[in-house]
């Protein structure tokens, strides 16, 4: 038996929601900036406040807001954020881990070891950030799966992603670079692999379209 087709439907209001939750958090964001001294705002970051935590991690990333570029700082601010469930610390991590695991080339046991923890760490990271409506994470998930360096290659499992990230992305350019990546792998699947990638892809849409962060930004 064929399994159904995304939901067009369900895209579409899951794609609104990751609009409304980017225009809230970049609205947050202006308003952080514009109307918080500094002062405070590391206050707050210090404190918990994940929005402050974020911003804190982003000035520090690009030496803006009046902090130098520190990769330490920014990272450490990234990891407070992330244990806030911020979607774009959750990306970060992710894309921290996954790197930490390309980089390591040994083949001793020790290796071996870091190299498998480290690519748990980013599966785990990008799941929770593609949780939240995370179309990069889509994006990059559909690509460890289809390289299997870091994590096992699974050609199914990254069509899913692909199609995740096609359907709720609405950036012109980024989408169709998405399609490409999505129709360049379907030449190497058969319909019934495609047809099951689809159902996962609706499967996760379902179980998780509500799990939104208001403060996300991406």
């Amino acid at each position: 038996m064929r399994t159904r087709p995304l939901s067009n439907a369900l895209a579409s209001a899951v794609t609104l929601l990751l609009l409304l939750a980017g225009a809230v958090a970049g609205a947050e964001s202006a308003k952080l900036l514009k109307d918080t001294p500094f002062e405070e705002i590391v206050a707050k970051a210090k404190a918990g406040n994940p929005d402050c935590q974020i911003y804190m991690a982003k000035s520090y990333q690009l030496g803006s807001g009046g902090v130098p570029r520190d990769r330490k700082e920014s990272h450490r601010w990234f990891v407070a954020a992330a244990t806030n469930n911020v979607m774009e610390a959750l990306f970060y991590m992710g894309d921290h881990f996954y790197n930490e695991a390309s980089t390591i080339k040994g083949m001793s046991a020790p290796d071996k070891a870091k190299r498998q923890q480290a690519g748990t760490a980013a599966l785990n990271w990008y799941m929770k950030a593609a949780k939240r409506g995370s179309v990069d994470a889509y994006a990059n998930l559909g690509a460890g799966f289809e390289a299997g360096n870091v994590y096992a290659k699974d050609l199914v499992e990254a069509y899913k992603w692909f199609h995740l990230a096609v359907e709720t992305d609405d950036h012109r350019y980024a989408r169709a670079r998405l399609v490409s990546s999505r129709n360049s792998l379907s030449l190497r699947l058969n319909p019934a692999q495609i047809d099951e990638a689809k159902r996962r892809a609706l499967m996760f849409l379902e179980t998780h379209a509500q799990e939104t962060n208001p403060r996300a930004t991406q």
